[in-house]
């Protein structure tokens, strides 16, 4: 599979995103003030969701495209110092996508409280759409496939020790173009996006915990790299 493209269905989004979008406001579902608050936000989502389209291009590889705890994809190399931690035989599949959700034009006449619900939600609708992503993948695994897997959370640039300049290269693998996703000033446009990859692995492998997940460091610097990762 290279290069699927996904127009990832919004009502499934808008069910998905709604922890992501409490958590960013701080709202708890068992205060009664959270509670007319989140109605009051679901309503403002409901007038708008209909305008937004979120995108996703997905592509699949072989663990034949890892070297030397290195992603090579044609030209295009990553390096990703966990997959040292990965034995190479328990990958099944490498799944490398990018998403994103197109700006609209609403924010202009709104009242702070308004533009600050809506922009959550888009942000909650990418957090909604990885997850989406991930359920998607078993899928295609459990029609495809009787041998028992484990699909990891997605990571990519900026995660796991991989440099946000890996960007550049994860736009050549993906060809975001397809779906809308450019980069503008080394940074992902329009802003409401994401790339990165998820793997299919034979058994359950425990990744670095989540408070390293979004590390920018690299061996050098970051203390899991130099502590449990083999020169």
């Amino acid at each position: 599979m290279k290069n699927q493209i996904i127009d990832l269905p919004i009502e499934q989004l808008c069910y998905l995103s709604e922890p992501y979008f409490m958590k960013m406001c701080g709202f708890h579902k068992d205060l009664e003030k959270n509670k007319s608050h989140m109605k009051e936000a679901i309503a403002l989502r409901d007038q708008w969701k209909d305008q937004w389209s979120p995108h996703l291009i997905l592509s699949s590889y072989s663990s034949d495209c890892i070297q030397d705890g290195t992603f090579c994809f044609g030209e295009s190399r990553i390096d990703c110092q966990v997959l040292q931690r990965i034995p190479k035989e328990e990958i099944l599949h490498i799944f490398v996508y990018g998403m994103c959700l197109e700006e609209i034009e609403h924010k202009k006449e709104m009242d702070f409280l308004d533009s600050f619900y809506l922009d959550t939600w888009m942000t909650a609708l990418i957090d909604a759409g990885r997850d989406w992503t991930g359920n998607y993948i078993r899928s295609i695994l459990k029609s495809s496939n009787s041998r028992k897997f484990f699909v990891t959370d997605s990571f990519g640039p900026g995660f796991y020790g991989i440099g946000i300049e890996a960007v550049s290269e994860w736009m050549k693998i993906i060809d975001g173009g397809k779906i809308g996703l450019k980069l503008y000033h080394g940074a992902l446009n329009p802003p409401k996006s994401n790339v990165g990859i998820y793997l299919a692995l034979s058994k359950e492998t425990a990744l670095p915990n989540k408070d390293c997940a979004s590390c920018l460091s690299g061996r050098q610097t970051c203390e899991f790299c130099k502590s449990y990762i083999p020169e």
